[in-house]
């Protein structure tokens, strides 16, 4: 029940979460680095699209998958948790290509 709720918090988010479709079967497992960042530096430190209040950076290399937010609300640490363990927006490839892209480059 509890993972229901949080389901359900989380498609009410602003760029919605793609639940309907699996990571990609050989995803890694990432420890996850979670860092309380300024607008300016996440500016910087999230290269993918204009983050507003947070984003997911997977380190596949080293197993790790560091989180930048602009304030510790659980709702968007837990949003960016599921882009570390392979979820994406509806509509989009970007965890799924940053994937395939790393494997590429082997």
């Amino acid at each position: 029940m509890k993972y229901l709720a949080l389901l359900i918090t989380l498609n009410c988010s602003a760029a919605q979460l793609d639940f309907d479709r699996q990571p990609p079967a050989d995803w890694p497992m990432l420890r996850y680095h979670l860092y309380l960042v300024t607008a300016e530096e996440m500016r910087i430190l999230c290269p993918i699209r204009q983050p507003v209040h947070g984003c997911a950076v997977p380190l596949f290399a080293t197993g790790k998958c560091l989180v930048f937010l602009r304030e510790n609300d659980e709702q968007l640490r837990n949003h960016e948790l599921w882009h570390c363990i392979g979820i994406d927006h509806v509509g989009e490839n970007t965890m799924r290509d940053a994937w395939i892209k790393f494997k590429g480059e082997r």
